[in-house]
């Protein structure tokens, strides 16, 4: 398949017209249109290797593990907002959700019902959520980011309403199987790695994933070429409930009651991780991947500053600075492929590149 059938059979794929016999070539057109995130792999490696010359605890088996399991819930939950920033949109609401459905998880189990019937509920609720924010965003067409920070702000003010800010306790036996380790890893890890096995087949190996990065790409573009954009923006907002749900589970476990705030500090970090990841804020590029190095990085610098005995306003601070790098780095991208688009304007004008 030449360079130039790229977007035209991305369009087909969008539309579901490839048989089979084409899907591993949609496959390695999409992968290698992403950013391999080699530089934020290479990060993730040297902060662990000065990591270890600081402190020689960090290598433990124990911490790697501990690392590991500080990212899982708020990156379960920052999987959906990769998804969400991919279509390019952006959820502002993600804590809310999460603190909202972890707080349930709480009352439901509190009120004897089962585990099964809880979890099911709860994740329930999160798709209603994010049904919520898709049709806010998709149907009313109001700005993502003045949108969902009104729909967060709505289910935070709902959670603490009906609690009056009260942590809610449940009895620890009712969720018990994400609480022991196994392997000597603890189950939220299995979780996350199971959340992203499963999206990055849907992201990367399926029509609607590669509709949701046409509709990040150009969005204009995506409808001429018969993508169903209104349907994919809701998809994708749907996602991001359930995953928020599901990183609320976690939190309640991790917390041990259910915190109508638990979540609140999550907003940055789910940006953050994908967008250090590689994943461009303006839509159509990045990948799981990317994104879960981005999270893995967030966690290993907190740990590292623990050990180094730091406060939380250096990790603030060090989270920051990376943003600001990683930004910096999509700026020179964006601008890259500005530049391209407009030569390949040109070309098709019958002009040529330098004019």
């Amino acid at each position: 398949m030449g360079v130039s059938e790229g977007p035209e059979s991305l369009a087909m794929a969008a539309r579901g017209g490839w048989g089979a016999g084409r899907y591993r070539e949609y496959r390695n057109l999409l992968f290698g249109a992403q950013r391999y995130p080699k530089i934020i792999l290479v990060a993730v490696i040297v902060v662990g290797v000065i990591t270890v010359i600081i402190d020689t605890r960090f290598a433990s088996w124990l911490n790697v593990t501990n690392v590991l399991r500080a990212a899982a819930p708020v990156g379960v939950a920052a999987v959906g907002q990769t998804i969400v920033l991919i279509g390019g949109n952006f959820d502002l609401s993600i804590g809310s959700m999460a603190g909202l459905t972890g707080l349930l998880t709480a009352v439901f189990l509190h009120n004897g019902l089962g585990a099964p019937e809880t979890i099911v509920l709860v994740l329930l609720v999160g798709m209603g959520l994010g049904l919520v924010n898709a049709f806010v965003v998709g149907i009313i067409r109001i700005n993502p980011i003045i949108g969902t920070l009104g729909t967060g702000s709505v289910f935070y003010g709902a959670a603490v309403l009906a609690t009056k800010g009260v942590p809610q306790v449940y009895p620890r036996e009712g969720l018990l199987f994400l609480v022991t380790k196994r392997l000597g890893i603890h189950p939220s890890v299995f979780v996350y790695i199971g959340v992203l096995l499963l999206f990055g087949v849907f992201l990367h190996m399926t029509v609607w994933g590669v509709r949701t990065y046409l509709l990040g790409a150009n969005v204009e573009a995506a409808r001429t070429s018969g993508v169903p954009t209104t349907q994919t923006v809701m998809l994708t907002y749907v996602i991001s409930g359930l995953l928020a749900a599901v990183g609320g589970i976690l939190l309640t476990v991790e917390l041990g009651s259910g915190q109508p705030s638990g979540g609140q500090t999550w907003l940055l970090s789910t940006l953050a991780g994908p967008i250090i990841g590689g994943v461009a804020v303006t839509g159509g590029a990045g990948t799981l991947f990317g994104a879960f190095l981005g999270m893995v990085l967030i966690s290993e610098i907190n740990s590292a500053l623990v050990f180094a005995g730091y406060t939380s306003f250096a990790r603030e601070l060090a989270l920051g600075i990376a943003i600001l790098v990683a930004m910096t780095t999509q700026a020179d991208t964006i601008r890259s492929l500005l530049r391209t688009a407009r030569q390949r304007a040109r070309l098709r004008a019958g002009e040529e590149p330098g004019e």
